[in-house]
């Protein structure tokens, strides 16, 4: 049984670090909550790992603390996170970037993350749950939805934007397309670069 529990909360652990991993988030609330979970398995699995009550306690073998250090580095090296191709409109940005498109940006949420990682100051990103309050994820969902161009229009001034960068099946881009002062300035498979004239 002792086994199993401890066998059950390093997978856990795993799981959790891999999937801070691979999405880049929560890194310090991992970094913190692992070592307490792990840390009753580990004495378990390795009594001389546990701390004496004298404080003459022998050291644990020089392996065991290798291990420590070495495995959650190798573990992060071999699930190093890879860019989504759908997430990562290399090529629309360079466009943008080529044409002098400065300024603050529209940008679809599922491409904030590359956005930021590429220092662009995002308009919406996947960090909803932390940064945007007050209905603000609310309100551009349903400009960017609503069939109003100057909803959409009212919402984008309010915010100074000066160039878009959407996906091909976005639906901002009729409202970006029909609004006057906007132009298309470059299209892929994987985004669409508008700027205001």
């Amino acid at each position: 049984m002792r086994f199993r529990q401890n066998v059950f909360l390093l997978l856990i652990v795993a799981l959790f670090g891999y999937m801070m991993i691979q999405h880049t988030r929560f890194t310090a609330l991992f970094g913190v909550v692992a070592p307490i979970v792990v840390a009753g398995a580990l004495v378990r699995a390795f009594p001389g790992l546990a701390a004496s009550r004298s404080g003459t306690g022998r050291t644990p073998p020089w392996w065991i603390a290798g291990a420590l250090l070495v495995l959650p580095l190798a573990a992060a090296l071999a699930v190093t996170p890879r860019p989504n191709p759908l997430t990562t409109p290399e090529r629309a940005l360079a466009a943008a970037r080529a044409a002098g498109l400065t300024g603050p940006v529209y940008n679809d949420y599922g491409y904030g993350g590359y956005l930021i990682s590429q220092g662009v100051r995002t308009f919406i990103d996947g960090r909803t749950d932390q940064l945007f309050l007050g209905g603000f994820i609310t309100e551009v969902d349903g400009a960017a939805r609503g069939e109003s161009h100057e909803r959409f229009a009212n919402l984008i001034d309010r915010y100074g934007v000066t160039w878009a960068l959407v996906a091909p099946e976005s639906k901002a881009i009729r409202h970006l397309g029909a609004l006057p002062g906007w132009q298309r300035v470059y299209a892929d498979e994987r985004g669409v670069v508008y700027a205001r004239r």
